[in-house]
Parts: C-alpha cells; sequence; structure tokens
C-alpha cells in the first residue's frame, strides 16, 4: 500500500530528527495514522461490499475493522501512558530510544 509506505518513511524520518526523550511519542503516532487509515479502507471496502450485496464479505471486513479499531485503542492506551511517564522519566542515551532510532536508520 503505497499509503502506508509514506506514513513508514515519515514516522523514520520524524524519529530520527527527534529528541530521543520524544521517540516513543513520535512512533505511537505514527502507528496511529496509520490505523486510522487501515480503519478507513475497511470502512470503505464495507461500503463497497454491502452495496454489492456481499454480506459474507461485510461479515468478515466488520471483523477485521473491529480488530483495527481495538488496535487503535490499545495504541492510543500506550500513547497516555508514554506521555504520563516521558517527562518525568525520558530515555537515556543508549536507552529504547537509540536502540528504535539505530533501527530505522
Amino acid at each position: 500500500m503505497p499509503a502506508i509506505d509514506g506514513l513508514q518513511a515519515e514516522a523514520k524520518a520524524n524519529a530520527k530528527k527527534t529528541d530521543d526523550s520524544l521517540v516513543d511519542s513520535v512512533l505511537l503516532q505514527g502507528a496511529v495514522e496509520v490505523k486510522h487509515h487501515e480503519i478507513g479502507v475497511y470502512e470503505n471496502l464495507i461500503i463497497n461490499a454491502r452495496a454489492m450485496g456481499r454480506e459474507d464479505v461485510v461479515e468478515v471486513l466488520e471483523r477485521n475493522l473491529g480488530s483495527e479499531q481495538r488496535t487503535l485503542a490499545m495504541v492510543k492506551r500506550l500513547q497516555e501512558r508514554v506521555a504520563a511517564t516521558t517527562p518525568k522519566n525520558p530515555p537515556s542515551e543508549g536507552g529504547v530510544a537509540t536502540k528504535i532510532k539505530d533501527a530505522l536508520s
């Protein structure tokens, strides 16, 4: 999916230029953006499948949509946890944030 590729490239670029103490927040925001895109795609597919009278397909797509929505909710909870702890305990150089940034390079 070209749109997902673009979102991933944006997340990598943002992570590279972000202070280590904020990388987790930036990466989670990228995940939120991807999930919103995927949810929109599923919603459109459901509309079209329903218009074609394919309730069998709608059922599968709605299951997948539910999974994406649950994942989005989980990522948002993680964002809240990271936001609550980041100002108090920013990752140190060489910590998890640095490893993530190195992996994205």
